[in-house]
């Protein structure tokens, strides 16, 4: 089981992302979103097996400095903690194990979160705005079989997430 793991697919979820300005360049944004839906697969020798599925959240709080005359430009550097939820086995891991029950118990996760952004104006009031994140979202899977830890397994999601939206100042 040496190069045995999983990969997790993509996930699309509606964002909110509200930004303090200390002052003119520097903010402190705080980024939420409806939970994200994850398929599990095996790689590997396990390479296609549908291992699961699970939901997570991944609040950031970041620094953004800020700049730009018409169009507006930000950089930011923060922090995400990422809670996974409502993990499910699939019933082709438990066949393939060979087991009466499995589960899958997925740890929160602390990583870091780099952004780029824009905010170009349509009106004096309203913004069309976009962001690109990196966030690293790096945890550890526990596979409970017929009840007992059998196997823990690390977990790299670490997403590139575009956003794309409007946003208003007051």
């Amino acid at each position: 089981m040496g190069n045995d793991g999983v990969s997790v697919d993509a996930g699309l979820g509606l964002g909110l992302s509200f930004t303090y300005m200390f002052d003119i360049n520097w903010g402190l944004e705080i980024l939420a979103a409806s939970p994200f839906s994850h398929e599990i697969t095996g790689t590997g020798a396990l390479s296609g097996l549908d291992i699961g599925e699970t939901k997570q959240l991944p609040p950031t709080v970041s620094v953004t400095y800020h700049w730009g005359q018409t169009t507006s430009y930000h950089i930011g550097a923060g922090l995400n903690y990422t809670l996974f939820f409502e993990e499910e086995s699939n019933e082709a891991l438990t066949a393939a194990l060979g087991a009466q029950t499995t589960d899958l118990e997925l740890d929160a996760s602390t990583g870091l979160s780099v952004q780029f952004g824009f905010d170009t104006p349509i009106n004096q009031d309203w913004n069309v705005s976009g962001t690109v994140y990196y966030k690293d979202i790096d945890t550890e899977a526990d596979v409970i079989v017929n009840g007992a830890v059998a196997a823990t397994v690390d977990v790299q999601i670490d997403p590139i997430v575009w956003t794309l939206g409007v946003s208003t100042r007051f």
